[in-house]
């Protein structure tokens, strides 16, 4: 059970690290949902995450390469990352505050959000498995592992999938320099909930609650979203991504006042998406042709 507990943790304090060293970018990245404050708050925590994930996987990567990689070195640049974020720490729990107080919900999404929160276990359950997977441990995890192996980031010839985009795997260095290497599942796991949060958010927006609780559960209940998230992969993350992009594509700032800045966070998402896994290059042409059909 100890065991468990750490590795939640672990994964639940690169959560936090990610969120507070990426909040200062996000400043505006909730404008134009002013009316709409929990969602707000929402909007802003989701793409902290992202931004704070790439600015850490960029940190781990520059560390590694020039200072290397061990128990003491991860130590400092943890240290480092979250006195990076420190400040970020209050206004960050005030949005999480936000985000999670205010409306009282009536007993049919009282039992939509039980159901919501035993999905999402189940999927922690398989999450904390160790990894099984041929991907995970070959590429996902198993290429952090070799370089973790030698003390430093560096070119790996019997690794094709090296030169493929490793921001999460940079990531998850951090949890497996400290012996937690389902943690690093777990981490790449909450890429899950977030898809859903996004996706609830862009739909609750756009065609209502009812709507917004049904597309929930189509994707979460959906085995290959679901199971591969549980995998220790990036095709969660890489739905992530793909989901902010499409948020900020379709939220009320795009549709009714055309905010270059909005459409600065669709090319920042949809960049993400492309560090998570080269096929999110796909989401450019796509929002770019529904742009200019949209006009």
């Amino acid at each position: 059970l100890l065991s468990i507990l750490s590795e939640v943790a672990a994964a639940s304090l690169l959560l936090w690290v990610c969120q507070s060293v990426g909040w200062t970018w996000t400043a505006t990245a909730a404008a134009g949902w002013e009316s709409r404050p929990r969602s707000a708050a929402w909007v802003r925590l989701l793409s902290s995450f992202g931004v704070g994930l790439w600015i850490v996987s960029v940190a781990v990567m520059l560390w590694g390469m020039a200072i290397g990689l061990g128990f003491e070195k991860i130590v400092i640049l943890w240290f480092a990352l979250i006195a990076g974020g420190v400040r970020s720490a209050g206004p960050l729990l005030g949005c999480y505050r936000s985000a999670l107080g205010g409306r009282r919900r009536g007993g049919l999404e009282n039992a939509g959000l039980f159901m919501l929160v035993m999905l999402v276990c189940a999927g922690l359950v398989f999450a904390l498995v160790p990894p099984l997977f041929t991907d995970t441990v070959r590429y996902h995890l198993g290429v952090p592992n070799a370089w973790w192996r030698d003390g430093a980031i560096h070119k790996l010839p019997q690794f094709s999938e090296q030169h493929l985009v490793m921001m999460w795997q940079h990531a998850s260095l951090l949890l497996l320099g400290i012996g937690q290497p389902s943690g690093a599942k777990v981490f790449c796991f909450l890429a899950f909930p977030s898809t859903l949060a996004a996706l609830g958010i862009l739909v609750n927006a756009r065609c209502g609650r009812a709507a917004a609780w049904f597309s929930i559960f189509m994707l979460g209940a959906t085995p290959t979203f679901f199971g591969n998230s549980v995998l220790g992969g990036v095709d969660a993350g890489l739905a992530f991504f793909s989901a902010m992009a499409l948020l900020f594509f379709f939220s009320p700032a795009t549709t009714y006042d055309l905010r270059p800045t909005t459409y600065a966070w669709i090319g920042v998402m949809a960049g993400l998406a492309f560090c998570t896994k080269w096929q999110g290059l796909a989401l450019l042409p796509g929002l770019a042709a529904a742009g200019l059909l949209g006009r």
